[in-house]
């Protein structure tokens, strides 16, 4: 309070970096140490905000594949996600998304590798896959806890075409610190006409010498 007795104010702005995922509260304190002064409503001399902090990763992703194929023969691409940022991530954190073009039959199938977790083991059509828990891995490739996918379909049309994999880092629990290696995109595949060249031969079982076979 002013000397005239108006009320006055004063803002403490404080800044810090989060180190862990979770809500943290903090409570600010005001008290009167002037022995002269009486706080008449103490009750309000405590502020307290409670603020959530997401886990914060950085999540990559691969693809390779078939490159040429004929047309009703298998194609296969490997799908490989991991977490290369500083946090762990949970179950449901990590979303990968194909959708693939131009073939029949589509299958997937996900292995984990270390502690990483597939969250579903197969599927069918495109590829729409929740993960499990994502804990860190390699900054540089998946080396030890990082998630393979395969996606199997047999080749359809000829022509040539490309397809993109994705992963999402779902929020408002955990974010993505890096998004530009969220999507991997495979070479292209060719797809080749289909042809089924057969050939038969008949011919007499035996011939006495000096006669003609045909």
């Amino acid at each position: 309070m002013g000397a005239d007795g108006s009320s006055k104010g004063l803002t403490i702005k404080v800044t810090g970096t989060a180190t862990t995922a979770g809500a943290v509260s903090n409570t600010a304190t005001i008290s009167i140490i002037d022995a002269n002064y009486v706080d008449t409503n103490p009750s309000d001399n405590t502020s307290t905000v409670t603020t959530p902090f997401g886990r914060v990763a950085d999540v990559a992703i691969s693809k390779t594949g078939t490159t040429s194929a004929a047309q009703g023969q298998p194609v296969s691409y490997t799908i490989k996600v991991w977490n290369k940022g500083s946090m762990n991530l949970n179950a449901g954190d990590v979303t990968v998304t194909d959708t693939v073009p131009n073939l029949t039959g589509v299958t997937w199938t996900c292995a984990a590798s270390g502690t990483a977790s597939c969250g579903t083991a197969s599927g069918n059509d495109n590829l729409n896959l929740t993960l499990g828990a994502m804990p860190v891995d390699s900054a540089t490739g998946p080396t030890s806890n990082y998630v393979t996918i395969t996606v199997n379909g047999t080749a359809g049309a000829t022509g040539s075409f490309q397809n993109s994999a994705k992963a999402t880092v779902n929020g408002p629990a955990a974010a993505d610190s890096d998004t530009s290696n969220n999507t991997a995109t495979a070479a292209t595949t060719t797809i080749t006409p289909s042809a089924d060249v057969q050939v038969t031969k008949t011919g007499p079982a035996s011939v006495a010498p000096g006669n003609t076979v045909s």
